[in-house]
């Protein structure tokens, strides 16, 4: 029962703690996976793309900043990346699958109105 206290502890701090333009870029990721994917099965290869787009996103706009390096920032993203604690990973992966679902269930009502 503590996993669940500490994963959503988690979601809630990543949601509190991230800018307004991160929330945006992640939106916008959530919103056009979710209105590519064709079935409900597919969302779980769905949200390990958008997780990976995302991540490239917020890259290539940090290679895009004025005295950037991009090799540093990919030493640095990997590092993170390697030391990302499991919560971290499952509120995002939380976030994002749910959110991603949500669009989907909206889409699919939508079209078959």
């Amino acid at each position: 029962m503590f996993a669940l206290f500490d994963i959503w502890n988690a979601i809630v701090s990543l949601v509190h703690a991230a800018d307004p333009v991160i929330i945006g870029i992640a939106l916008v990721v959530i919103l056009v996976t979710g209105l590519l994917v064709k079935r409900a099965i597919s969302l779980l290869n769905a949200v390990v793309l958008a997780l990976i787009g995302f991540a490239l996103i917020k890259y290539i706009i940090a290679i895009f900043q004025p005295g950037a390096n991009a090799l540093v920032l990919a030493k640095g993203d990997w590092l993170a990346l390697t030391h990302m604690q499991v919560q971290t990973l499952l509120a995002y992966f939380f976030v994002f699958g749910v959110l991603i679902a949500v669009v989907h269930l909206i889409r699919s009502v939508v079209a078959a109105k």
